[in-house]
Order: structure tokens, then C-alpha cells, then sequence
């Protein structure tokens, strides 16, 4: 054992003996200028890989916001709605089938003739003026057979100048 750190001790005095040699040949100076040079490499790489990384990094925040709130959506087993049902509904229109007529009147017709005459018919105006004076008049009618008598009495009415056929039920 003795012969064991005999040797070890001298491969240490050796070693220590190598790296005295090998310090010894660089000035203190030059061993400052490299280590300077070295830490302005590093500080100048260190900046530009920042600024090459935050596009990712905001990316990938922004990505995984997204996969979370799928996640929760998916989870809870609802689908987001961009607008209200009845919204929808009144834009496409489905929801407001009723029979209808297009109708135009007299130019001399006022409000009140207009109104007294489709009381007495049974009907009233949905909606209107539109583009060319045109009103939307609602027809009562659960069938075809039903819908053709009222708009025939409606186009033979002295306040209505034109009648179109607008949605008729099937008979």
C-alpha cells in the first residue's frame, strides 16, 4: 500500500510540475485579453439568440392558449357559438316561413285606408317599405287552397296597385 501512494504522489508532483510549465508560458495579460475575448463573443451571441427566440416563444404561448381552450371545449363537450340561434335564424330567415305576398299600393292610398282594407281581409304587413315600395303582407293561410282565395281577394282590392306571390304553403 505504501509502494501504491508513493506512486500516487509522485504522478501528482508530476502533473502539478506539467501544469506550472504550461501556465508559465502564457503572460497574465494575454491569458486576460483571451478570456475577454471570450466573454464579448459570448455576451454578443447571448443578445442575438434572444432576440432570434422570442417569435417562437410568443408563438408558442399563443398556440398552446389555443390547444388548451380546445382541450376545453372538447372536455366539456360544447361547441363555442359565434352568435345567438334566433340571430342566425333571422338571417337566414328559416325561422320566418309564414305565407307571405309581395304587395304594392296606390300611390294615393293613405296609411289608414291601407291598414282598414287588410284588416278586413284578415292579413297585415310583415314589414316594409322595401327597395321599390314594396310591403311584405302576412298571409293567414295553413294551406295552398287557403292562401290563393285571400290573395286573389287582396290583388281584386282598388289600394293594391301590384301583388307578387311570395311563399305559398303546399296544398
Amino acid at each position: 500500500m505504501a509502494e501504491g501512494g508513493a506512486a500516487s504522489g509522485f504522478a501528482l508532483r508530476e502533473a502539478a510540475s506539467r501544469f506550472e510549465q504550461a501556465s508559465s508560458r502564457i503572460s497574465t495579460d494575454e491569458a486576460l485579453a483571451r478570456l475577454d475575448a471570450a466573454s464579448a463573443e459570448a455576451e454578443e451571441g447571448g443578445e442575438a439568440s434572444l432576440w432570434k427566440l422570442w417569435p417562437a416563444i410568443t408563438g408558442g404561448a399563443i398556440a398552446l392558449a389555443l390547444l388548451g381552450t380546445w382541450a376545453g371545449f372538447a372536455f366539456l363537450g360544447e361547441q363555442p357559438q359565434l352568435s345567438s340561434p334566433a340571430a342566425e335564424a333571422t338571417a337566414s330567415g328559416v325561422e320566418n316561413m309564414r305565407p307571405f305576398v309581395l304587395v304594392s299600393f296606390d300611390d294615393r292610398a293613405t296609411m289608414a285606408q291601407i291598414t282598414r282594407s287588410l284588416q278586413a281581409l284578415g292579413v297585415e304587413i310583415e314589414s316594409g317599405p322595401l327597395p321599390g315600395g314594396v310591403y311584405r303582407v302576412s298571409i293567414p293561410a295553413e294551406d295552398g287552397t287557403t292562401y290563393d282565395a285571400i290573395a286573389a281577394k287582396l290583388d281584386q282590392d282598388p289600394l293594391v296597385g301590384r301583388l307578387v306571390i311570395g311563399r305559398r304553403p303546399p296544398n
